[in-house]
């Protein structure tokens, strides 16, 4: 296992410098560059195409992100690549009670008011679908993540098994941590002297190791195969996100050819599946046997409730890979975004320890309900991710409840959303919204610990719970089924370490900025932070 997490933040460091240099100008391409014929074709024909762009067919709104009326719509589009975040935030200054478009490489989007949300965050996938959205933000095609369009298997299994389930798997989930623990200190040789750990990396590591153990029990998710696939298969399916993005749709199939992490996503959902297929096939024998008793974790489930289709084992271990994409980089940038501002803002340090302490105290241990008593280390995690956008598609975003609508649909205001509309909010921008969020520039870390305690607001303002002001997990009938399990997940982790070590910037260093490919926002993978054992422990 140490010698796969090995590979992580070079990797991640790698795909960050690809994607980057697909959005150099033509330019700057080397004539011998393959792509050069692929850049210089798609400029003409996007020169041709800008000059339609502002009278483009669909709902009329407002476009955000051109400097002038004369501006090309293709540069308008090449900066959305570079960087959504400026054009999206300006949008949503002028027009935040209304709507208007964005222009993407694949096509113009409508960023719609979150008044809207009410009326549209329970509509049938028959009229407002969030899957297809899904699909085409992640260029489900180069992914491989299409099956998801083929049934709700793994949505059903997150709702009905794993989500209920989720206090029974407290203990479990925390000897990964601990388990985990120990591997850190002997790795990183952490001692009471500061030692320099990459961060991103160390979070991915406990991720991936937690959530293998639940998807896939204690003897199968140690699989060294199915881990080393699995981990690759997600971090080029990230990449490729990042680069196939940067081409408009038309050229996209040419582009895809000489896109390497495209062909390596292929390679390791072979070997994936490879891993997995014949742990299917065994325990399908081993059913056949009196007496067997059948492992308690996300596979089984997902076999047991599969239907003919469903249940074939290539498909299964498709799926199961579709969980680990959906849940590990993701929350392993929630979790490096968490660290990131809490040694940002050391005073928040004690606070969470204390309580902490005293919740598994007074629980007599890490019990079912440990972590749902956790409200200040839980408000902490809302807070940066109110600053630093979470969503489950995949990466942090800058836009969030993202659908296409099937139906031709009327507004109650008397908008009209043809069909093919692709809309969608700013989330970011929302949550930074001062009138949502008072002193929304200031990070607050007990910002939602103080509102929970009003008894009729204690139960919400929850990490995992979503509203017209927090979207990041979408909101209504199709938000992010497995938010649930990421909230424990991170819980877990930031308790767990804290109590453990100490962490600081090094120094001279402060908190990264984030960065910004197209829509998504992502820490940087290479910084690092250090940590060392707390002294205090030996005290006890």
């Amino acid at each position: 296992m140490v010698q796969i997490n090995d590979t992580i933040q070079n990797n991640m460091a790698n795909q960050t410098t690809q994607a980057r240099a697909f959005l150099k100008p033509a330019t700057a391409v080397l004539p011998s560059d393959p792509l050069t014929s692929i850049v210089l074709i798609g400029a003409a024909f996007l020169v041709v195409r800008s000059i339609l762009a502002l009278t483009s067919r669909g709902i009329k709104a407002p476009y955000a992100g051109y400097r002038s009326m004369f501006e090309p719509a293709f540069l308008v589009r090449l900066r959305f690549s570079k960087g959504a975040l400026p054009q999206i935030d300006e949008g949503y200054r002028k027009f935040k009670n209304s709507f208007f478009k964005v222009s993407r490489n694949d096509k113009d989007i409508l960023v719609i008011s979150n008044k809207y949300l009410d009326e549209l965050r329970n509509l049938p996938e028959e009229k407002l679908n969030s899957m297809q959205a899904l699909i085409e933000n992640i260029v489900g095609k180069y992914s491989q993540s299409e099956i998801m369009l083929e049934g709700n298997l793994h949505t059903r299994i997150l709702q009905t098994k794993l989500t209920p389930t989720l206090a029974n798997l407290t203990s479990i989930m925390k000897e990964e941590v601990d388990e985990a623990i120990l591997r850190i200190k002997a790795e990183y040789a952490v001692s009471d002297d500061w030692a320099e750990i990459p961060i991103y990396k160390l979070m991915t590591s406990l991720i991936n190791q937690i959530s293998n153990r639940i998807f896939l029990g204690e003897v199968d998710g140690r699989n060294e195969e199915w881990c080393r696939a699995s981990l690759a298969y997600a971090e080029n399916v990230t990449a490729t996100i990042m680069i196939v993005r940067c081409f408009p749709l038309w050229i996209r199939p040419l582009a895809a050819l000489f896109v390497p992490s495209v062909w390596r996503v292929d390679t390791h959902l072979r070997a994936a599946k490879n891993a997995l297929i014949p742990v299917i096939n065994r325990r399908r024998e081993a059913e056949k046997t009196a007496g067997y008793q059948k492992p308690n974790d996300f596979l089984q489930w997902m076999m047991d409730g599969a239907d003919a289709e469903e249940g074939r084992p290539e498909k299964l271990a498709h799926r199961q890979l579709i969980l680990i994409l959906a849940s590990l980089h993701t929350t392993s940038m929630a979790a490096t975004h968490a660290f990131f501002d809490l040694c940002a803002h050391p005073e928040y340090f004690e606070p969470l320890r204390d309580e902490v302490r005293d919740v598994v105290r007074d629980e007599g241990g890490w019990a079912k309900t440990t972590l749902s008593k956790m409200r200040k280390t839980d408000s902490f995690l809302k807070e940066s991710q109110r600053l630093n956008p979470a969503s489950l598609s995949l990466s942090r975003i800058t836009v969030g409840f993202h659908r296409i609508v099937k139906e031709p649909l009327t507004l109650s205001d008397g908008t009209y959303l043809p069909t093919n509309t692709h809309l969608c909010v700013a989330s970011e921008a929302i949550s930074k919204d001062p009138s949502f969020a008072p002193n929304a520039s200031d990070f607050d870390g007990l910002r939602y610990f103080r509102k929970r305690q009003a008894a009729e607001e204690a139960n919400k303002h929850q990490f995992s719970m979503t509203d017209k002001t927090h979207v990041h997990f979408g909101h209504g009938k199709f938000a992010c089924p497995g938010r649930f399990f990421a909230a424990n997940e991170l819980k877990l982790i930031l308790a767990r370490l804290i109590e453990e070590f100490d962490f600081k910037y090094p120094e001279g260093q402060t908190r990264p900025d984030n960065l910004n490919v197209d829509e998504f926002l992502y820490s940087d993978p290479a910084r690092t932070l250090l940590m060392r054992r707390r002294i205090v422990l030996d005290a006890k």
